[in-house]
């Protein structure tokens, strides 16, 4: 998964740790989200040795027809730690002669997912993300790692999951809607952008789709969330009776912007 090649500012921890503990929350996320199959690499020692034990005389017929079943990634997600720190800095208050202190990070990361039969590029971006808000303390460097970890993979893995496979309104009873997503993804209290797919768009050159076009039509707040679904209230609707034009897979939710997300 993902590499390092710049500067990690994070005291008493190293950058090889820190990628480590990186690609493992990323695996996690990305298994919990019920949309990827994740294969583990990192112990295929001990899964070939087991392998080798179904080869035996004494393994019934039945052991024997898993060996020709390990799975081939369809996607493989490659990615460089650019840059990434911690530090606390004191301003002190005139005022109330106080000082307050806070934490003031940031975290660089280029990524990409490629298409393993084709070698296509399915989705590349950069990912730049102050992380100041989310520490609250760095006195404790794995906790502080932990945190940067946690909000890292949580972003990355909900841009990926957005783009490959969208949040798909399920079902629509008056202002309640049903998401096919739940789990540790979508969170209660969370605001998305309710959108409705359009036409497709074709490339003129390529002649290759590009997708549906996307109107945005209102708002949604989660209201629940259990392991396979979400649930939520629509708000600020552009159109007024939407039950009527559900349809399957022609509404999806997307997540707010960050310029949007703290209004």
């Amino acid at each position: 998964m993902f590499d390092f090649d710049g500067c990690i500012d994070l005291q008493n921890f190293s950058p090889e740790d820190f990628r480590e503990l990186l690609n493992q929350k990323f695996s996690t996320y990305l298994v919990q989200t019920r949309k990827f199959t994740v294969l583990d690499r990192s112990y295929e020692s001990q899964t070939n040795q087991e392998q080798d034990r179904l080869k035996s005389d004494d393994v019934p017929i039945t052991e024997l027809a898993k060996i020709g079943q390990e799975l081939v990634a369809d996607y493989v997600l490659v990615g460089t730690l650019n840059n990434l720190f911690l530090r606390e800095q004191t301003r002190k208050l005139q005022t109330v002669d106080k000082s307050i202190t806070t934490i003031a990070g940031n975290a660089a990361i280029s990524y990409r997912i490629i298409d393993v039969p084709t070698g296509q590029i399915k989705f590349s971006q950069t990912f730049n993300k102050s992380l100041g808000g989310e520490i609250k303390s760095i006195a404790d460097p794995v906790q502080g790692a932990l945190d940067s970890v946690t909000t890292i993979s949580d972003s990355i893995g909900l841009k990926i999951l957005e783009a490959i496979y969208p949040f798909v309104v399920e079902k629509i009873e008056g202002d309640q809607i049903v998401i096919g997503t739940g789990g540790d993804v979508i969170k209660v209290g969370e605001k998305y952008r309710l959108i409705q797919y359009g036409k497709k768009i074709v490339d003129s050159y390529t002649k290759e789709s590009l997708g549906r076009k996307e109107n945005i039509i209102g708002m949604v707040e989660i209201t629940e969330v259990t392991p396979k679904m979400s649930y939520g209230k629509i708000i600020n609707s552009k159109i007024e009776n939407l039950e009527s034009e559900f349809k399957p897979k022609t509404f999806i939710i997307r997540s707010l912007p960050e310029n949007m997300k703290k209004i």
